[in-house]
């Protein structure tokens, strides 16, 4: 199973208060389109957590 579908299948809160798959609360049309640029997204997001995770704090000493 891809990241895409991963992220897709997990359950989220509902606006009537249900609790459904995150693909159920959007549009075919903007499926496709999150899922052309997924990728992408997925790996800026995981390249900015490594940086923040390597970055000194700046409370730490020197």
């Amino acid at each position: 199973m891809s990241k895409f579908d991963e992220y897709m299948d997990e359950y989220v809160d509902d606006v009537g208060g249900m609790t459904i798959k995150r693909r159920h609360t959007m549009s075919l049309p903007r499926v496709e389109a999150l899922r052309k640029v997924f990728d992408d997204i997925y790996q800026r997001g995981y390249d900015d957590a490594i940086r923040q995770a390597i970055k000194p704090k700046s409370n730490e000493a020197a």
